[in-house]
């Protein structure tokens, strides 16, 4: 081919957390002599102030239809009915008028990338991002749309797309492409006698931490309850829970509810909330330990692969994308999810044995060094590969 590519990325979040820093990636280190990509952001928030210091992009903001769990209720349905219409619309113009070769769609949550391709007869891949197990009728309704409206299925982990109901259309288009990071940064030195100031970390006392967006499942929760039991047994702690809490879904209630169960376990003085931050190297590079405890299984967990790429021993709970990150007790410890007293324990045990977490960072290091670095990995190699793929089947195919 000698006209370059044009590829259409959407995406349903324009902030900086796991899925809108790996399409910042992908879109930076697209070959520019064979690609030209374009990006659909709902607004102009964290990634597109990184995106529009990339030369070479055109920027395009849409609010397209995303399925949230809002829209769930018959009312809402209706308003979501009509905004998928409008959005699926603009989109079908912006890809005709810009002569779109490939829609990449960069979450299951976005329908209209489908559509818009299916009516443009162009080419469309379909990065899932999310396992979406209930209500049930909902997973099998994405795996049907899924098949039907993609010409390739890319799921971040094997746990993602074991999640979704496996029709033959699935199971011929899916393939498993880990996320991947730039993880040369890692570890990384940093002067942080001044962060921990910043944060108010007195000298002498352990971190323990968890870097994920204020949001139920998460299990901030989780981490708080443990918190208060590792406190009878190591006082000298203090517990890091960063990330930000999104109005729009009501998350800003759920963060003043992790308040007050602080204020409730009598455990303030050693509880730091930082909100959403951009330094995540710098933070982890404070943590003497990394928790991920969330409730539901987590797709993937970009937090848990920066956190074992900086040489730290971490915990998470023994589902979904973890599961083929950590060899536990090897490289991280697995534990049961919701338990905090198990939680509890794994932390106090970790704490008191300073040997053991030198021993699973470092080989945890290693372990995500090969099979989640960008360049290692060859991740761009093979979308890139994938693009020409897609497009080879379809020339095929007219």
């Amino acid at each position: 081919m000698n006209k370059k590519i044009k590829i259409l990325y959407i995406t349903p979040s324009a902030d900086l957390y796991g899925s809108d820093v790996c399409l910042k990636e992908m879109v930076k280190r697209l070959d520019r002599e064979r690609f030209l990509p374009f990006v659909v952001l709902p607004y102009k928030g964290d990634l597109f102030a990184e995106l529009s210091r990339l030369k070479g992009i055109k920027i395009e903001i849409l609010d397209l239809a995303v399925m949230r769990r809002k829209y769930m209720h018959p009312l809402r349905f209706f308003i979501f009915v009509w905004k998928f219409f409008l959005s699926s619309l603009k989109l079908y113009q912006l890809v005709k008028k810009n002569k779109i070769d490939i829609i990449h769609s960069n979450s299951s949550m976005l329908q209209v990338g489908g559509v818009a391709a299916f009516c443009a007869s162009k080419s469309h891949v379909w990065h899932v991002r999310e396992i979406t197990l209930r209500p049930k009728i909902l997973n099998i309704l994405l795996s049907i749309i899924l098949s039907k409206l993609s010409t390739r299925i890319l799921c971040i982990t094997k746990a993602v797309k074991d999640s979704y109901i496996s029709l033959d259309g699935f199971k011929k288009k899916a393939e498993v492409l880990y996320d991947s990071l730039d993880l040369a940064p890692y570890p990384r030195r940093i002067n942080s006698q001044t962060l921990k100031k910043e944060l108010g970390i007195k000298d002498g006392f352990w971190v323990v931490g968890m870097v994920a967006r204020i949001n139920f499942w998460k299990g901030q929760q989780v981490l708080l309850k443990a918190a208060e039991k590792v406190l009878q047994r190591s006082p000298r702690t203090v517990f890091l829970v960063v990330g930000g809490a999104d109005e729009r879904y009501g998350h800003d209630m759920l963060l003043e509810e992790l308040k007050a169960l602080v204020e409730r376990l009598k455990i303030k003085e050693r509880v730091i909330f930082t909100g959403f931050r951009k330094d995540v190297y710098d933070i982890i590079s404070l943590l003497d330990i990394f928790v991920l405890p969330s409730l539901n299984p987590e797709p993937l967990g970009l937090s848990l692969i920066q956190a074992m790429a900086s040489g730290k021993p971490v915990i998470a709970t023994a589902q979904g994308g973890p599961l083929e990150i950590i060899d536990n007790h090897k490289t991280g410890i697995l534990i049961p999810p919701n338990n905090p007293v198990i939680l509890a324990d794994a932390l106090v045990d970790l704490l008191k044995d300073p040997q053991k977490r030198e021993r699973m960072g470092q080989a945890g290091q290693r372990s995500v060094s090969e099979k989640f670095d960008f360049e290692k990995s060859g991740y761009m190699k093979k979308l890139e590969g994938l693009y020409y793929q897609v497009l080879k089947e379809r020339r095929e195919n007219v």
